[in-house]
């Protein structure tokens, strides 16, 4: 029953009930299966309703979570969001180290690699 939770997060989302679809994502960050979904769910509507500090660490949580390990496009999407959102912030040193996450997960991805390098320019 707990996986009903993401459609009805979403559909709460879809009818501007942005606090009451963070609750219903909140539920279920404990169960195995779903918290890493949920957890990038949660970041993204955290992020839409202004609260940084809250998003990142969302994000944070859907990409670091051990066991079960998220699934390598959620960690990807998770790590990615966080990167944007700390750079659109002006967060650099966040920005930095949630690109040298994604560098980790895509050694050869030369846009992540002059990302960095732009990034790893620029003042804390």
């Amino acid at each position: 029953q707990n996986w009903l939770n993401l459609p009805l997060a979403t559909a709460l989302e879809n009818l501007g009930k942005i606090d009451q679809a963070i609750e219903c994502l909140q539920s279920i960050l404990h169960v195995p299966q779903l918290r890493a979904k949920a957890a990038l769910n949660l970041g993204k509507l955290l992020e839409r309703a202004g609260r940084i500090p809250q998003a990142l660490s969302a994000f944070r949580r859907a990409a670091m979570f051990r066991v079960p390990e998220p699934p390598e496009d959620i960690k990807l999407a998770a790590v990615s969001s966080a990167a944007n959102l700390a750079e659109k912030h002006g967060l650099v040193d966040s920005a930095r180290r949630y690109c040298q996450m994604l560098l980790e997960m895509q050694p050869n991805n030369s846009a992540i690699q002059d990302r960095l390098r732009r990034l790893e320019q620029m003042p804390l």
